[in-house]
């Protein structure tokens, strides 16, 4: 469970209490992490921004006091200075550096935990570590919770589009085609890269081909971070950077445009199939 996480990390994290000022080159922290991982923690809790509703149309999920419940616990975790070290705080400008001297911190010890793509993994074998590590789907909110759920981020999804001027007799073709890239890319690829990742040297072995298997047995989208809906992408985000947790108002202020973008979507999506 997150609260778990957060206790582990908190011993680890002690040692930063009799520096001056702690950074990412001197410190030692519970949760490396940037502030993406908002999002994908609330997922990994089933508190998706965007459901269904009645009649199977996406519907805005974010007023409500189970979801200001469990960001709260997220918020938390990450903005505590002392414990968790979040990339896009370690530039007063954004660049993508940001995330290299988060990993860098990774690599040299100084983190119990990092919140990460499965993709990274590739990076901590290139960085030829000098300790063992192994592979987690992020936790669950609560003992109660009855399974976990990974997050897809969109960030690293690839996309295939058909042009509108592909003539109408090859589109059946091109449909087969990309359906079999789906096919074999599932029965070929992950293969691959379960090899690939459980033969990192330093890579725990006994468990990680259970962990990737209740990975990618609960992939979870997100249609707000897929669409991303008039910016809801950044709610979580962006008070997250803040340090000050105003999701209740912030969400009573964007929900309306948030709706009224996803409404016009699926009028779009509806017009398509007339």
């Amino acid at each position: 469970t997150i609260d778990k996480l957060y206790e582990m990390g908190k011993k680890v994290s002690e040692s930063n209490k009799g520096l001056p000022q702690v950074t990412y080159e001197n410190g030692t922290f519970g949760l490396i992490t940037q502030t993406y991982d908002g999002i994908a923690s609330m997922i990994s809790f089933n508190q998706k921004m965007i459901t269904k509703d009645a009649d199977d149309y996406p519907i805005l999920n974010i007023q409500n006091e189970e979801t200001y419940d469990k960001f709260e616990k997220v918020f938390n975790l990450m903005t505590d200075t002392n414990n968790s070290l979040i990339a896009e705080k370690l530039e007063s400008k954004w660049s993508t550096a940001v995330y290299d001297k988060a990993n860098s911190a990774f690599f040299s010890g100084r983190g119990l935990f990092q919140y990460n793509k499965l993709a990274y993994v590739q990076k901590i074998i290139d960085a030829d570590v000098e300790f063992s590590y192994g592979v987690l789907p992020l936790p669950k909110y609560d003992e109660n919770q009855e399974k976990y759920y990974a997050a897809c981020t969109t960030y690293m999804a690839q996309f295939l589009a058909i042009p509108i001027t592909v003539p109408t007799a090859d589109l059946e073709i091109i449909g087969y085609a990309l359906e079999l890239m789906g096919y074999y890319g599932k029965e070929l690829l992950t293969p691959a890269f379960y090899e690939i990742t459980m033969k990192a040297k330093k890579m725990d072995d006994a468990q990680s081909e259970e962990m990737l298997d209740i990975i990618f047995g609960n992939k979870v989208f997100d249609l707000a971070s897929v669409f991303n809906y008039d910016n809801a992408l950044y709610l979580y985000t962006n008070i997250i950077g803040s340090g000050t947790n105003t999701l209740a108002s912030s969400a009573e202020s964007r929900a309306t445009a948030i709706q009224k973008t996803v409404d016009d979507s699926i009028e779009k999506f509806k017009a398509i199939e007339q």
